[in-house]
């Protein structure tokens, strides 16, 4: 039985989700940053604590600025084109990664009004954010969900239905 290539466009699942959490971590690692940085000028006077107030200054201040633009990506791929999703007959290529289906641990999937898909690969404890996902808003939604499920099926892989925040 021969399967030709399917290709979906697809996007990351919850980008503006992502995007807010790490504001407020951003926020938070700002405000440490901050009281790090008025120690330093209420204690600068005292040789012992001058170095140890700026390390957690610019320690606090560097994760800050890490988080921050971990946010601006996320929101970014909130707003970029769709990625491709090919599956072909024994392998699921998803951005730039490509997976055997002897490969694939189970593939989650949250049924919802815009349904997230997960795939996890064998030695992984998570699902990567690579392979999370979820298929362009539209008519044939629901069948590109199920042409994937099928094709996991097809393979013996384990397709596991519940909520995306419980994929780990």
């Amino acid at each position: 039985m021969e399967h030709a290539q399917r290709i979906f466009g697809v996007r990351t699942a919850y980008p503006l989700t992502i995007a807010f959490a790490y504001g407020i971590q951003a926020t938070l690692f700002y405000v440490l940053a901050y009281r790090g940085y008025e120690q330093y000028h209420l204690f600068k006077n005292w040789s012992e604590s001058i170095a140890e107030n700026k390390f957690s200054f610019l320690f606090y201040a560097g994760v800050a600025v890490l988080m921050t633009g971990a946010a601006v990506f996320a929101i970014w791929q909130a707003f970029r084109p769709p990625y491709q999703l090919e599956v072909e007959e024994d392998r699921i290529k998803l951005r730039r990664c490509e997976l055997e289906s002897d490969r694939i641990k189970s593939i989650y999937v949250s049924w919802a009004d815009n349904p997230s898909i997960g795939i996890k690969p064998k030695g992984k404890w998570i699902v990567p954010n690579d392979f999370s996902f979820k298929f362009e808003e539209g008519e044939d939604q629901e069948r590109q969900v199920r042409e994937l499920l099928n094709w996991a099926e097809l393979h013996g892989i384990p397709i596991i239905r519940r909520k995306a925040s419980r994929w780990i």
